[in-house]
C-alpha cells in the first residue's frame, strides 16, 4: 500500500490585531484544493480526523493513478 501524500502546512505569524493566523496548505496537484481545505478544518476539530483525512488523501491517489 502507498503511502498517502501529507500535504505541506506552513503557519504564518500571529495577528495580534485580530488574533488570527493565515495558514498555507500546499496540496498534490491531483488533490482539489476545496476538499483539502475542508479535510484540513475538520482535523483541527477534531484529532482523531487526521487518521481519515491521510485514508481519504489516500485514496485520491489512488483514484488519479
Amino acid at each position: 500500500m502507498d503511502e498517502p501524500v501529507i500535504p505541506e502546512v506552513e503557519f504564518h505569524d500571529l495577528d495580534p490585531v485580530t488574533n488570527t493566523q493565515k495558514v498555507t496548505l500546499k496540496v498534490p496537484p491531483h488533490v482539489d484544493p476545496m476538499v483539502a481545505k475542508q479535510m484540513l478544518r475538520n482535523a483541527l476539530r477534531d484529532p482523531v480526523a487526521v487518521e481519515t483525512w491521510r485514508v481519504e488523501l489516500s485514496k485520491i491517489e489512488k483514484e488519479s493513478k
